[in-house]
């Protein structure tokens, strides 16, 4: 592709994800600095608490594909924990548009092992700025993970994991979405990466006009709002880091070696885990993630299932202020569930 064909496309998706851009709440700026990169930070201003702010620091941290405008966009979990008074913090993981690599590395080199040392990077940084010893940390799919792994790391208090699971074999799903998403980063992105996030920004206004067969849910996810499929297609999808999806392959075909260190990471962790799991879900099924609980039961893991949600609606579903958003402010205070 010539460079001017290029340009005009650059600028045309510029265009669109402008029009469609609702613009982010008010927040201030940080940065987080990892092994060179450069992670962005917002802190959510408290809107409409009196008092403003209460409670340990909560980092919302989205999944892979994924970036922190996933949590900023109008009835995203950023706007309403912080509604609520939490001191709301948005995380971005290296790969991520507005993360910053290092010179000599492309945006897409990027494996597990980065993001999981991203994520307690990011907690310490954000402990640090607000003045806590652990701070608390709700995480979509990897980006839940990603702290979980971290282990004793990252000074975390307690995690909740939507769609998250340590365990990927056995899910048929999964690995079937894997293997055409890896033979599309062989072929059109040069084996660095997924490129979908143009794509997203191209096919936006097509999205929530109509329902796609559940197997394409991952394209336009069913049961959203359209306007908000709208606004993650052009705003908040990512390209897919190879490195990363060849790691979680390497998890579904059951690879020990692999998977392993991960859990053992994982029980080091003093943090206390809530599952949230999809009863819809095909990448984090709740049979994988009972698994995962079971795991870490010994340092205070539960697990609730969402009746009827698949993995997106567990991050965005229109349902989800009203019954999945509890689950997380009971947790994050301490309640029992």
């Amino acid at each position: 592709m010539s460079g001017a064909i290029r340009g005009a496309i650059d600028g045309w998706v510029a265009r669109r994800r402008a029009s469609i851009d609702p613009g982010i709440p008010a927040h201030d700026e940080f940065v987080c600095n990892v092994r060179g990169w450069r992670l962005p930070l917002r802190r959510l201003r408290a809107s409409g608490v009196a008092g403003g702010r209460s409670g340990p620091p909560v980092v919302l941290c989205h999944g892979l594909g994924g970036n922190g405008r996933s949590m900023t966009l109008p009835t995203t979990l950023g706007p309403a924990l912080s509604s609520r008074g939490f001191d709301v913090w948005i995380a971005e993981l290296p790969s991520t548009r507005a993360s910053v690599a290092p010179v000599d590395r492309d945006r897409c080199d990027v494996d597990a092992r980065l993001w999981a040392d991203s994520a307690a990077l990011v907690a310490y940084t954000v402990a640090t700025e607000a003045g806590v010893p652990l701070v608390d940390w709700v995480g979509h799919s990897l980006g839940a993970w990603a702290a979980i792994v971290a282990g004793d790391h990252a000074p975390v208090r307690r995690v909740v994991a939507l769609g998250a699971t340590l365990h990927f074999d056995a899910n048929r799903a999964l690995a079937k979405a894997l293997s055409a998403a890896r033979l599309i980063g062989r072929t059109l992105g040069g084996g660095k990466r997924v490129p979908q996030s143009t794509l997203g920004a191209i096919e936006a206004p097509l999205m929530g006009r109509f329902e796609l067969p559940e197997a394409l849910s991952f394209v336009s996810p069913s049961g959203l709002d359209p306007a908000l499929t709208r606004q993650l297609h052009a705003l908040a999808v990512e390209d897919l880091p190879m490195g990363i999806l060849d790691d979680v392959a390497r998890w579904c075909e059951g690879d020990a070696s692999t998977v392993a260190p991960w859990l053992a990471a994982a029980r080091r962790s003093s943090a206390e885990v809530l599952f949230v799991a999809g009863e819809r879900d095909l990448w984090a099924p709740p049979a994988n993630v009972e698994r995962s609980t079971t795991a870490l039961a010994s340092r205070g893991a539960r697990m609730i299932v969402a009746r009827g949600y698949t993995h997106q609606q567990l991050a965005f579903g229109p349902a989800r202020p009203s019954d999945v958003d509890g689950a997380i402010r009971e947790w994050l205070s301490g309640t029992v569930l």
